[in-house]
């Protein structure tokens, strides 16, 4: 949502830890830590994605955080937080908070849903210049690693393909999620047979993918279809996001 400077870990927050949720895609309870790292600085960062109950019993939320760490907070301090809330009753989105803290640049961003008029508000708390109101697309929206999680629902064999509709700042845009082939990969747990997901741009590329980023993840074939490894490519490289850790949730 919030414009981010393409340092490593905002890029990796901004590709895979948006906070517009369109649905809440995490069990009750549910909870996922990724450890991220980029090439000879090893472990550069965390993501947290975690389902959590609200004080309105007729809504749920889902925080993002994520933070550098080692070496990489020497070099570009960052720390981000989001927060989603949605209707209990039939998953819908409701509203997002979203605000990130690096040396170049600090951000703050919210957007509000009224599926009644069709369309959000999105405020920019730091540049009120900026503040918009959008036309809901057809497709509910959610950013990029809730589809990609959400991903392990769908059933999708080697070569299915899923169209879904991503916000980018305030703007929305469509891609395909591709299956890709069965491959063995490294995860933190050791190799996996896992099922390669990428998402592609349909039509003019926007976001990351205008500047030749790319995203892959990897759903693990046996148990709940885990997304057990991310690799995120940019111009400054390739980020690697492994799961180290998840709390199941109920069903």
């Amino acid at each position: 949502m919030p414009r981010l400077r393409l340092t490593l870990l905002s890029a990796i927050w901004f590709a895979l830890a948006a906070p517009l949720l369109a649905q809440p895609t995490l069990r009750p309870g549910e909870a996922f830590t990724f450890r991220v790292t980029w090439g000879l600085l090893g472990k550069v960062g965390e993501i947290n994605v975690q389902d959590q109950p609200t004080t309105d019993p007729d809504t749920t939320s889902v925080t993002v955080t994520t933070s550098s760490s080692g070496m990489a907070r020497m070099l570009f301090p960052f720390d981000g937080a989001a927060e989603s809330f949605f209707d209990q009753k039939d998953g819908r989105l409701l509203r997002a908070t979203a605000t990130t803290e690096s040396r170049r640049k600090n951000t703050s961003a919210s957007i509000v849903f009224d599926y009644a008029a069709a369309e959000a508000r999105y405020t920019d708390h730091l540049e009120p210049k900026r503040n918009t109101t959008l036309a809901l697309p057809v497709q509910p929206p959610a950013e990029l690693i809730t589809s990609l999680i959400r991903a392990r629902d769908f059933d999708l064999k080697p070569g299915d393909v899923r169209a879904i509709t991503v916000l980018f700042d305030d703007e929305f845009y469509e891609l395909n999620l591709r299956a890709g082939d069965y491959e063995t990969v490294r995860t933190a747990d050791g190799k996996v047979s896992a099922l390669r997901v990428t998402p592609e741009p349909i039509g003019k590329p926007k976001g990351m993918f205008k500047r030749g980023g790319a995203i892959h993840v990897w759903l693990a074939r046996d148990g709940e279809r885990l997304p057990v490894r991310f690799e995120v490519k940019l111009k400054v490289g390739t980020a690697v996001a492994l799961l180290t850790q998840h709390t199941p949730g109920a069903k």
